[in-house]
């Protein structure tokens, strides 16, 4: 399970895609102890953000992440997905087919799903937003999330967004500078901390001419200043 948010920006006068995800996975490990065998949910570090190669799409991806998501997310940044034309049709083809293939042509279970978001640049070089639903829906968004906290998300940014002021105030065209995106996003996925499958922070900013990526950068901020505060501590008990 995840918290993926979507928010499309102002960036020095063009539009600017910000996506934030957590970092956490959650999978099933079994101990065998002889005559029982223990069956835990586990947590671990889990990439969620993925750019494409040619530095013109990200991908959010929600859900379960088996070798048919991994499948699609390989083929999406390696740039082998019809972006645009999945765009125009509104139809995502690989989304649809992968959970057919799960269902068996009998049943689909909840836990066997994905969802996912796409920032991608249109014919005219400007980063949009899209949702992708399990059956292959695509539709075209200003803000939104997914995953199993995203109705925290969404609750959060939308008081957030209502209060009208400081960081999240609303600009010209109804859309947010990308500084305030990034911090509105950023908090709201601290708040969607509350789900227990949500831990963690990537950040993934597309513009017009690339993609930045912070993920890696804030982690190494978080690990330095914890390593600063726990020498300041052995100072103090020195």
């Amino acid at each position: 399970m995840t918290t993926i948010i979507g928010l499309e920006t102002r960036y020095k006068g063009a539009s600017a895609i910000v996506l934030a995800s957590d970092m956490t996975g959650t999978g099933t490990d079994f101990d065998d102890k002889g005559e029982v065998v223990l069956k835990r949910r586990v947590q671990a570090p889990y990439k969620k953000l993925y750019a494409a190669q040619d530095g013109r799409s990200v991908i959010g991806i929600a859900g379960i992440y088996d070798t048919l998501a991994q499948d699609l997310v390989k083929k999406f940044v390696n740039g082998k997905l019809d972006l645009q034309k999945i765009a125009n049709d509104g139809f995502f083809p690989n989304m649809e087919a992968i959970h057919l293939k799960r269902a068996k042509g009998r049943f689909l279970r909840p836990d066997d799903s994905n969802s996912a978001l796409i920032a991608c640049l249109d014919e005219d070089g400007s980063p949009v937003l899209y949702t992708c639903f399990p059956l292959g829906g695509v539709e075209r968004r200003e803000g939104t999330a997914i995953g199993s906290g995203s109705d925290y998300a969404l609750d959060f940014m939308s008081q957030e967004l209502v209060r009208r002021r400081g960081p999240v105030d609303i600009i010209s065209e109804n859309y947010m500078d990308l500084m305030a995106g990034m911090d509105l996003s950023r908090r709201a996925i601290r708040h969607s901390a509350r789900d227990i499958y949500t831990k963690g922070l990537d950040l993934v900013v597309l513009t017009p001419k690339d993609i930045k990526e912070y993920g890696q950068r804030i982690r190494t901020a978080i690990d330095n200043a914890e390593e600063g505060e726990m020498d300041l501590i052995r100072k103090e008990l020195d």
